[in-house]
This record gives C-alpha cells, sequence and structure tokens, in this order.
C-alpha cells in the first residue's frame, strides 16, 4: 500500500497532477489537507466513496492555533478574476494574491504542526509527500524532514519560496534525483 500526504489539497481536482493518481489506485493510503472550508467540502465530495482517504480541514504550521489565510471566494473565479487564482490562498504576504486586494477576503483557519498532525493520524510512513502551499511549502518541509520522514517521491511548490529556501531544499534532499519541473521541485529518492 501506498500511503501519500498532500498538504494543500485545494478541491482534489484542479491544480493537482496527483490526485488522478489516487483515483486510479483504490489501493493507496492517504491523508489530504485543506484549509479553505469551502475548497475542504468540495474536497471531500470529489472523493466521496473512498475508504482508502482521510481529509483535514486545517493548515500545517509552526505554531498551533488559529491564523487568517488570504483566499479569493469563489464567486469571482474565472469572472472577475483569472480560472486559477482560487489556488492563491496564502498564509504569507507579498504573494501573488495581493494583487487581487479588491477581491480578497480573510477568513481564520484552523492551523497544526506537522508533528501535531502525524501523532493524530498515526503517520508513521509517507511514500509520496505533495506540498503546494503558496510560500509555506519550504516551512512545512522542514517539519516533516526534522520528524524523520524521508518519502520515496516528494513534490514541492517552489513558485513562492526564496532563491535561498530553494538551494537549501535541494541540498536537503542530497539523496534525492531532484528535478525542477515547472513550479515544483521533484524528488525521486536514490536506490
Amino acid at each position: 500500500d501506498t500511503n501519500f500526504l498532500i498538504i494543500g489539497a485545494m478541491d482534489g481536482v484542479k491544480h493537482d497532477g496527483t490526485t488522478p493518481y489516487v483515483r486510479e489506485h483504490k489501493e493507496w493510503t492517504g491523508l489530504l489537507v485543506e484549509p479553505v472550508k469551502d475548497q475542504f467540502e468540495r474536497l471531500k465530495e470529489n472523493f466521496a466513496g473512498y475508504t482508502n482517504l482521510q481529509f483535514e480541514n486545517s493548515a500545517i504550521t509552526n505554531e498551533a492555533g488559529t491564523m487568517e489565510i488570504k483566499r479569493i471566494p469563489l464567486q469571482y473565479i474565472g469572472k472577475e478574476v483569472p480560472d486559477w487564482a482560487d489556488g492563491i490562498s496564502t498564509l504569507k504576504d507579498g504573494l501573488l494574491i495581493d494583487q487581487y486586494q479588491n477581491f480578497m477576503v480573510k477568513e481564520p483557519v484552523n492551523c497544526i504542526t506537522f508533528k501535531d498532525l502525524k501523532d493524530k493520524y498515526s503517520i508513521n510512513k509517507i511514500d509520496l509527500l505533495q506540498i503546494d502551499c503558496e510560500g509555506y511549502d519550504y516551512d512545512i518541509f522542514k517539519q516533516v524532514w526534522s520528524e524523520g520522514f524521508r518519502p520515496t517521491i516528494v513534490k514541492i511548490e517552489v513558485v513562492n519560496i526564496s532563491t535561498e529556501e530553494i538551494d537549501e531544499l535541494t541540498n536537503t534532499l542530497s539523496e534525492y534525483d531532484v528535478r525542477r519541473i515547472g513550479d515544483d521541485i521533484v524528488g525521486l529518492l536514490k536506490q
């Protein structure tokens, strides 16, 4: 069985190259994490009937609690803002979403640490790790790594992190065959 963890799962359909494989391989077990409430509800609807999956409606942050996420409400997507703008919700300032201030709202989201997530779901193995969290990606990766996980495949969005963080990430993944594919760094653990 393949254990996967998708952090920043959105609705489980848009902007995600991994979930088609999840649909195809019902023997895989996994956890999908999404902080934005309406996207989380869509995520659960889109995977209704899948008994191999678990869902967490939280953001993974360095401290547990509540934070405000900036996001574009769905009624503006594809109308007043581009179709892809549903995928730019973020806890960080100074990113793409700030160009859409007229449509942006702030909503409180539940926040937990990766260690708390790991304990809550008894995660002891991750074969595939995908992180797409609009600027928070490297922070989350460091938490996963510090808990001792070495997934076979890592896919981390890097378009919203600094060059220094990309270099640190690449150096950390020294035992991986690492490639930059579009907005992501993808690493395959060397055999």
